[in-house]
């Protein structure tokens, strides 16, 4: 029973420590693809240099008190990983910034140093189980069937329950510490002696959840099971929704006034970009509501629907945003998903979505632009947020050129002293002189001029990438765009 019980522990907690270490790495170097290879690859390098190490020791001493040694020594080490990460992820951000090296490799690197330890010793359990359990039956094929079967159901479960529930209830470190407790715990069934007191206490004390300090001006900090979320307070007391290493405001809230005061408010013009103006529009990436608040400030009677995928986010955005705004209908779900299971049709289309740093490639691709201009009325515009340095920033270049393979007329605009690029399109001609003669409300006259003064018209250039699904460097050159902003931010 104890073998298996061992097993079922093993499985959980390696599983378990890898999604927890994609959030722990996530507020320094991002959620991308490229983070979660990070961490899978170094799991299983070692798991792999675990199992071959377990298989030499349960030869030399299958005994159960070594493999209890292993059980604590893995326990403890994930017990320590919320101390030692702070500093050395604090170093990693500080290199990073000097661009140095590729974010995929300081990333690697940290997963490296936090959390191959630990997987080393788990991947000797298996192999040390094994040994064990052969002493005791004759069938050493239906030995190692049983325990690989409960090891498994232990990792199923060790793949759930963190992004279930512990992640979001317990938070990134306390969810560590169980699993570093649960080790320890574990341990008690293979250590006999002396020893037994302080493995308990060692256990009792990793169990007991310690919250983080809220920095000063932070209304509200969350883990939930996409992202770290936190809502911050400035003097003035414009509110500011972060995700992540949060490098840019999400949304930004200033109680009083009639506009956010960011380029969200140029979402205003495409109501002077279409024909009879604007009447409905969907925002796919709502987060706290700006683009939606601006609408209900200066154009009350458009109906704005909201689709943010993260429930948490959208409890943050009722209670420190304006996601209760009456023009305002707000739909949890997937942005894409969402436009490809509904049948309405919308005047105007606002896409600002980001996983940070990065948008995520979904929605970078000429089947998600066909997607949205199949669900846009007739001459109805799409407006789109990206991040980027200049023009010719690789990400934008390719987005802008996949979007002018799908409409008739595509335009871009840069606000001055922002990393924003606004990116107009529709499929009816002439919307930038629309734009020039159409009304638009008095407090975002500022804006048209702008626009009007320097957006560019953007036309297919068979010599730049197209994205699809099938192939959308986005999270790679989305990277690049990190590393340079760190740069910059360092100068």
């Amino acid at each position: 029973m104890r073998l298996s019980l061992g097993a079922f522990v093993a499985g959980f907690v390696t599983l378990a420590l890898e999604v927890t270490s994609v959030r722990l790495l996530a507020p320094s170097f991002g959620a991308s693809l490229l983070v979660f290879t990070s961490v899978v690859g170094v799991i299983l390098a070692g798991l792999a240099a675990g199992y071959a190490a377990g298989g030499r020791l349960a030869d030399r001493r299958p005994a159960p008190r070594p493999l209890g040694w292993v059980f604590l020594s893995a326990g403890v080490l994930v017990l320590l990983l919320p101390a030692a990460s702070r500093p050395l992820l604090a170093a990693a951000r500080a290199a990073l910034s000097g661009a140095s090296l590729p974010l995929f490799l300081w990333s690697l690197l940290a997963a490296t140093l936090l959390v191959l330890p630990a997987t080393f010793l788990l991947g000797m359990v298996s192999p040390f189980l094994l040994r064990l359990k052969a002493k005791e039956i004759v069938g050493v094929g239906r030995a190692a069937g049983s325990l690989a079967a409960v090891g498994t159901t232990g990792s199923i479960l060790g793949t759930f329950a963190p992004v279930l529930v512990l992640i979001p209830t317990l938070g990134t470190a306390a969810t560590l510490r169980l699993l570093g407790g649960l080790a320890v715990l574990t341990s008690l069934l293979f250590l006999r002696g002396r020893r037994l007191a302080a493995v308990a206490v060692a256990a009792a004390a990793a169990l007991v959840p310690a919250r983080g300090a809220r920095a000063a001006g932070t209304l509200a900090q969350v883990e939930s099971p996409y992202q770290h979320i936190a809502v911050e307070q400035r003097g003035d007391g414009a509110r500011i929704l972060r995700v992540n290493e949060g490098l840019a405001a999400q949304s930004t809230y200033v109680p009083g006034a009639k506009l956010s005061g960011t380029p969200y408010d140029a979402f205003l013009l495409a109501g002077g970009m279409r024909d009879g103006g604007v009447r409905t529009l969907v925002v796919i990436g709502l987060a706290g509501g700006t683009i939606a608040h601006d609408f209900q400030l200066q154009l009350p009677n458009v109906r704005v629907t909201g689709v943010e995928l993260d429930p948490d986010v959208i409890a943050l955005g009722r209670k420190y945003f304006t996601l209760d705004d009456p023009n305002l209908t707000v739909v949890n779900a997937d942005g894409r998903v969402f436009l490809r299971a509904t049948h309405a049709r919308f005047d105007a289309i606002a896409v600002d979505v980001f996983r940070q740093p990065h948008i995520p490639f979904p929605f970078t691709t000429a089947e998600f632009f066909g997607l949205v201009r199949s669900r846009l009325e007739p001459g109805g515009v799409l407006v789109m947020n990206v991040a980027a340095f200049d023009r010719h920033d690789r990400l934008l270049a390719g987005i802008l050129n996949t979007i002018a393979g799908v409409f008739r007329e595509v335009w871009v605009f840069h606000p001055l002293d922002y990393m924003n690029f606004l990116v107009f399109a529709s499929d009816a001609p002439g919307l930038r002189d629309r734009l020039a003669v159409d009304p638009v409300p008095a407090d975002v006259e500022g804006w048209r001029l702008a626009v009007l003064r320097t957006m560019v018209r953007v036309r297919p250039d068979a010599s730049r990438p197209v994205f699809t699904d099938d192939r959308s460097p986005a999270e790679v050159w989305g990277d690049l765009l990190f590393l340079r902003w760190l740069a910059s931010e360092r100068r």
